[in-house]
């Protein structure tokens, strides 16, 4: 986490005018009860997200499904949690400051630094601690996406006297694209999305491009291994793909983006002896891996006749069937795949976080209803997308054996790219769509 540790620096020289310097520091590594200069009046917490009127955006912990905690930050505790806010919002802050002499009941406080400081007003205090104090910054944070590393130089002067510079403290600042949509932001997308998108301009497809890139590159999280929520996924770092489809979901909602979640669910496209299919198959190790999670298996490629194959056997070199023994990820009939879809300036875009893949384009005129799907319904899907994401199709086909008898019995791994909608009256698959918008 960035700006994990906020450093306060502990100075008590005076210096003329208002200006405060700001140009030396104690590095992030030095120990704050090592420091042995404290200074009369401190600024003992930092509260960012007050509440709806902060404009603070609230931010969750996976593992712990708790909101960080806040006052972000906290002098004692030597707690320093990132804030967000959406990009171009201004900043306003509540500071509670601790008094080490007791004699000394009012004092005007401020910050110079980052988005112009923190103008200097004046703060009273009873006994050692002072109420709340609310300080706006001079200028919003900026209008873009990024995360942002702030630092302000307190001070305080105690009547017509010089200034008295107290020391720096360091903030970190997510600038999110808009409000979000999701239930709950999460801390790591919020940084990671914020880190991939930074600069990008209010662009739903340039926003979901950069993210959908920032995971391939990052390896965060891998797929092939259990994690079916968002919170479950982060926490893990594994996820399958109904899990995925949420963390994309949900990272795009971070940034006030929406998705679709969609699952296509396979079913027999035949109601005779052959199974039209039982199972789709996919090659690809997915994201964040470098080989397959699932076991090996006999897998018995047909990439280039359908339908009746000829098949000689798992040993014959000279038919139309390679036998190997390998890791696929195989999803059998009732289960299927999930992904994601972006409705973007009239056209509809595929995003599979599972496998790293998209924007996948021209397969939807227009995002689906839930419902079956089959046949010539499938064709542009088919070809625009899972011809390539899915490798082949599962399933008992009738195949020759050279004999003037057609056999059935065997299972096959047939190339999506060979099987046609239709087969005379028959379509030769069938898929259930669940949609989520």
């Amino acid at each position: 986490m960035r700006g994990a540790i906020l450093i306060l620096m502990l100075l008590t020289t005076a210096v003329s005018g208002s200006a405060i310097s700001s140009d030396s520091s104690i590095s992030s590594s030095d120990d704050i009860a090592s420091i042995q200069a404290v200074p009369m009046i401190i600024p003992a917490q930092i509260w960012f997200n007050w509440g709806s009127a902060s404009k603070a955006v609230t931010m969750y912990e996976s593992c712990t499904q708790k909101q960080l905690d806040t006052p972000e930050f906290d002098y004692k505790k030597g707690r320093n949690n990132p804030a967000a806010y959406v990009r171009g919002s201004s900043i306003t802050v509540k500071v509670k400051f601790q008094n080490m002499n007791l004699s000394v009941t009012e004092v005007k406080l401020g910050a110079e630094g980052s988005f112009g400081g923190l103008p200097m007003q004046t703060v009273y205090f009873n006994a050692n601690e002072s109420r709340w104090v609310d300080f706006t910054t001079k200028e919003p944070i900026p209008d873009s996406i990024n995360i942002t590393n702030i630092s302000w130089t307190w001070y305080y002067q105690i009547g017509t006297s010089d200034p008295v510079r107290i020391g720096t403290s360091n903030h970190t600042i997510y600038a999110l694209n808009k409000a979000p949509l999701t239930t709950k932001v999460y801390r790591q997308l919020a940084e990671w999305t914020s880190t991939w998108a930074a600069g990008k301009p209010d662009d739903a497809k340039i926003i979901a491009d950069a993210i959908l890139d920032g995971f391939n590159k990052t390896g965060v999280i891998k797929y092939g291994a259990p994690g079916w929520d968002t919170a479950e996924l982060l926490c893990s770092g594994d996820g399958m793909c109904g899990g995925m489809k949420e963390v994309f979901y949900d990272a795009l909602a971070t940034h006030g983006i929406r998705v679709v979640r969609f699952c296509y669910l396979l079913n027999d496209a035949d109601p005779g002896a052959q199974e039209l299919w039982n199972g789709i198959v996919i090659q690809s190790p997915g994201l964040g891996r470098e080989e397959v999670t699932f076991s090996p298996r006999t897998v018995r490629w047909v990439d280039t006749v359908y339908p009746l194959p000829l098949y000689l056997g798992d040993t014959s070199p000279s038919d139309d069937v390679m036998v190997e023994t390998k890791k696929v990820y195989t999803f059998y009939q009732g289960d299927g795949h999930c992904v994601n879809l972006l409705e973007y300036n009239g056209s509809v875009y595929l995003y599979d976080l599972s496998f790293g893949t998209g924007p996948w384009s021209g397969t939807f005129s227009s995002v689906p209803v839930s419902g079956y799907y089959a046949g010539p319904q499938l064709h542009d899907f088919r070809v625009n997308y899972l011809n390539y994401a899915v490798d082949h199709m599962y399933g008992k086909i009738y195949y020759s054996d050279g004999s003037p008898v057609q056999k059935i019995g065997i299972r096959f791994d047939v190339n999506s790219s060979i099987i046609p909608d239709k087969i005379g009256s028959q379509d030769q698959m069938k898929y259930y769509f669940s949609v989520t918008r």
